[in-house]
């Protein structure tokens, strides 16, 4: 799931730094969590804030009647 995929990614990065690595932005382990982050503020936290706060979900958007 997405929660144990960002532990791992966090786990992995700060293990590697705490090793004396210079981790790039570019590295695998990175853009993973960088994706992880965006997926979670795209879809995750979005459906969290309509479960738990209904008056405050994203109102739905016809991209066509924009």
């Amino acid at each position: 799931d997405l929660n144990s995929a960002v532990y791992k990614y966090y786990d992995n990065i700060k293990k590697r730094c705490l090793n004396g690595e210079k981790v790039p932005y570019s590295d695998l382990d990175v853009l993973n969590l960088r994706q992880c982050f965006r997926e979670f503020s795209l879809e995750a936290y979005p459906a969290l804030v309509a479960l738990v706060w209904p008056e405050y979900q994203r109102p739905q958007v016809n991209p066509d009647e924009i």
